[in-house]
């Protein structure tokens, strides 16, 4: 007569195997959790960075808007300025891109002088 009462070692090793990959999964999903996240903020600070410089130069006098560099943090502004068309009905198209590590968000304008 056998006693059917408890695990084998067979069933306490393959229950051990899979408890150990859903582990494995839960901390890669953790991970990439975490680096969604820090992309997600250091986007929006580039995005509000971006927007404020805009604004900037949109308050700017039509012949003081000049192309230019502005590091903030880890971010960098960069815009560039061209002037198009003949007064009275110039205007200027700004390129502005903020860049951190190896990302960037792009953004562009047009500002007349009327």
């Amino acid at each position: 007569m056998s006693n059917n009462k408890g695990f084998t070692l067979i069933e306490i090793l393959v229950g051990l195997i899979l408890f150990a990959i859903g582990a494995v999964v839960f901390a890669q999903m953790q991970l990439l959790s975490i680096r969604g996240s820090s992309f997600g903020k250091d986007a929006l600070t580039a995005i509000t960075l971006g927007q404020q410089n805009l604004e900037q130069l949109k308050s700017t006098p039509f012949n003081g808007i000049a192309s230019n560099t502005l590091t903030s943090g880890n971010m960098t502004a960069t815009w560039t300025v061209t002037t198009s068309g003949t007064a009275p009905t110039r205007y200027k198209t700004i390129v502005l891109t903020v860049t951190w590590g190896s990302k960037n968000i792009d953004f562009s304008t047009i500002i007349s002088e009327v």
